[in-house]
């Protein structure tokens, strides 16, 4: 059987669990492609740039000493093995990412192969299809077997194939990088699922998992500033450090995370046995007969939305924290490491260390709190489509009303939360360098025009059609793109500064702004302006 992202649906012939693992790949291909394909793409690059900026083991001897001895980034990393070879800064840098989006995908996707799927109504037409409550969850534990696999598969290739040309990789470091990234997946779909089964709502069962989540980043944190081997092995996030790719290359390690995943995916079927469709023994909280206290449409999105901008504050402002933590240790490097500085000087068309360390700082949390905003006024089309527009339009609401408060509270909460990341940021750094932290707080302010554009083009995508949302994403990636890749791939001048997040003046130094911020900000009134316009005028399309 397939179903189109339209809701259509045919049979196919084949085992009825083989379909029902397609139907789920299926349904899920956009958001699986869309994270895995830009992390392997950084994946692929991080190595080729150690080693054409640092291509002596001699010449990575001060950033391995300047970075291992940071406890920020110990925090986050882990401890930096030696001698620092290409392999081993790969795996301590770009695995530690790879495995926390990957944990956080996986974790997603499987509450939404289970929960998510009954919650919309997909898994009611599926078993109308023939295909009964069994033979969806055997589907949804071979699809995330799937994925997770070929995850892994696809890290060691191409980390493998990295091997013809930088000496210092090895096809077992890559194998090794790629069951972690397997296993990581795998334990963190299961956990997807398993709490799917248990809770009543896709809502829910995400809350569950990233507290889960949580811990389990907080054990990491703890292993590696304490230096306690064992709960490397007790947090999924710490497999990294227990397998020790490029290092140790522990290859039975995978056999232990293999027992664990066997025994989630147990679990998984044990909780899913005999499950009424839509039944789970955890509730959300008992709804209440309560009249809702709101009067306008914007309290109303605002305590829809307040959850999501609690978590993505929490998330900014421990992004700023950790490069406040890192600004001491890693202004001196720059200062000693003339390569190390000349690449950033050239990524961020900064003169002064000072400035590119902290413009660098501006453009990860600008982009950060660019995400925020994005989904939060693409929600306007999830809301259209399920029907919560129609409802408030049934109350009397203007069309334009629901897209406006939703656009007003992103920018509303997108500049609160670049204050309290710039301000702790700050805070942090203060504690770390004697003076210069007065720019962290500026490059993030000087942003603000990039998030306010941004956010006006997402409106205006958003209200000219609602399954136009992923559009909105493009400013976003291609920004980022050129800032972080633009010199690397020697990308003419106009076109870097096309970037969004290229505008952004020394305003401690007392730099005036170009023409590129007054050019954002009208960019953000006319996209704005001309997007409730459109929403106004359309029909209201649901399903």
């Amino acid at each position: 059987m397939r179903i189109e992202s339209a809701g259509r649906c045919e049979m196919s012939r084949g085992p009825r669990t083989v379909s029902a693992v397609r139907v789920t790949l299926r349904t899920h291909r956009r958001k699986i492609l869309t994270w895995c394909v830009p992390l392997l793409a950084l994946l692929a690059s991080v190595a080729p740039s150690y080693s054409s900026t640092y291509p002596r083991l001699d010449q990575r001897e001060h950033l391995i000493n300047s970075l291992g001895s940071n406890a920020a980034t110990r925090l986050l990393y882990g401890q930096l093995p030696r001698p620092g070879t290409i392999g081993q800064l790969a795996a301590w840098e770009m695995g530690t990412y790879l495995i926390i989006v990957t944990s956080i995908l996986s974790l997603l996707l499987g509450v939404s192969f289970v929960r998510g799927t009954e919650d919309s109504g997909m898994a009611e037409l599926v078993q109308a299809s023939g295909h009964a409550a069994p033979d969806r969850l055997r589907g949804a534990l071979e699809a995330a077997f799937v994925f997770s696999v070929g995850l892994g598969v696809a890290v060691f290739v191409i980390l493998g194939l990295e091997t013809i040309s930088i000496d210092e990789l090895t096809w077992r470091g890559a194998a090794g990088l790629g069951v972690v990234t397997a296993s990581c997946a795998l334990v963190f779909t299961l956990t997807g699922l398993l709490l799917g089964e248990l809770a009543d709502s896709a809502g829910l069962a995400k809350s569950l998992g990233f507290a889960v989540l949580a811990v389990a980043f907080a054990l990491r944190a703890v292993a590696n500033v304490h230096g306690v081997d064992a709960l490397h092995w007790v947090s999924p996030l710490g497999w990294l450090d227990a397998e020790s790719p490029y290092t140790h290359d522990r290859w039975w390690a995978g056999a232990i995370f293999a027992v664990v995943c066997v025994v989630l995916g147990a679990c998984v079927r044990i909780a899913g046995r005999g499950r009424d469709y839509g039944a789970a023994p955890l509730h959300e909280r008992s709804a209440s007969d309560d009249r809702l206290r709101v009067r306008t449409v914007a309290q109303l999105v605002w305590h829809l939305e307040r959850g999501r901008w609690v978590v993505w504050t929490a998330i900014v402002t421990a992004v700023a924290a950790l490069f406040g933590g890192m600004s001491g240790s890693l202004l001196d490097f720059l200062t000693d490491d003339t390569s190390t500085a000349k690449l950033m000087r050239e990524l961020t068309g900064e003169d002064g260390l000072e400035a590119s360390f902290f413009s660098f700082a501006g453009v990860l949390i600008a982009m950060l709190v660019s995400c925020y905003a994005v989904i939060t006024v693409l929600a306007d089309g999830t809301a259209e489509g399920d029907g919560t527009i129609d409802d408030l339009l049934a109350c009397g609401t203007s069309r334009r009303s629901p897209l406006l408060a939703r656009l007003l509270i992103a920018l509303g909460g997108s500049l609160a939360m670049m204050v309290v990341a710039g301000g702790v940021g700050t805070l942090v750094t203060l504690s770390q360098v004697s003076h210069g932290a007065d720019r962290y707080v500026a490059y993030v302010a000087g942003q603000v025009p990039a998030v306010l554009a941004v956010t006006g083009i997402a409106a205006l995508v958003i209200g000219v059609h609602r399954r136009w949302g992923p559009i909105a994403w493009l400013p976003v990636a291609a920004s980022a793109v050129l800032v972080f890749m633009g010199s690397v791939l020697h990308a003419p001048d106009w076109l870097q500064h096309a970037g969004v997040f290229a505008h952004v003046p020394d305003y401690a130094a007392g730099s005036a702004p170009g023409t590129g911020v007054f050019v954002l900000v009208a960019c953000f009134a006319g996209a704005a302006l001309l997007g409730v316009w459109r929403r106004a005028e359309r029909d209201v399309e649901t399903g």
